[in-house]
């Protein structure tokens, strides 16, 4: 199930937005427009495709997000990945996170 999402400040500013989960989601959806999809008539988003447990890279974010919109791994879009992985680092303090830290209740 997909949590609500808890915007802070301005949507898509990076200057006020919150750090953690909920500022790296403020980038990639309203931001980047990587909100999630619907394949095959049912939603798509890419905190369905987290792991429970276990850790996640920057890398493995962003392949998990471009899954979730149905993108094709040969349309998948190096400037973007470049841009999330940055704010995947910003926003998370480094490289790879444990996976329970990519939580809208955290």
């Amino acid at each position: 199930m997909i949590k609500n999402s808890k915007y802070y400040g301005k949507i898509g500013d990076q200057d006020t937005a919150p750090n953690g989960f909920h500022g790296l989601m403020d980038f990639v959806c309203p931001t980047m427009g990587y909100c999630g999809s619907v394949i095959d008539g049912k939603p798509r988003h890419v905190c369905a495709l987290l792991p429970e447990f276990g850790t996640v890279s920057s890398d493995e974010f962003v392949d998990f997000l471009f899954e979730a919109e149905g993108i094709p791994r040969e349309h998948w879009n190096d400037s973007h990945r470049q841009k999330i992985k940055e704010a995947f680092r910003k926003h998370m303090g480094k490289d790879e996170v444990r996976a329970e830290c990519l939580d809208w209740d955290r």
